[in-house]
């Protein structure tokens, strides 16, 4: 088992907290598995988890890019503005 510590980032730590915890059994994971993850441990309201994006150390990745559970890992909900 591998623990990954994700940063929840705007709405989406109103339903998670600003970490959420997964327990996952493989390693690494790709961003897509752990927005997964994430959205069936925490729904969030109105979030269009479709477009919730995945970041690295601190750098936007694709869905398809793999991490590891040492990482630093943030999950980013669609945002609007002017």
């Amino acid at each position: 088992m591998a623990a990954y510590i994700i940063d929840m980032c705007g709405r989406l730590a109103d339903a998670a907290g600003r970490e959420l915890r997964l327990e996952l059994a493989a390693e690494p994971v790709s961003i897509a598995v752990l927005r997964d993850a994430a959205r069936a441990v925490a729904p969030g309201q109105g979030v269009n988890w479709a477009r919730v994006r995945g970041c690295i150390n601190e750098e936007i990745v694709a869905d398809d890019v793999c991490a590891f559970a040492h990482q630093r890992i943030a999950l980013l909900p669609p945002v609007s503005g002017g």
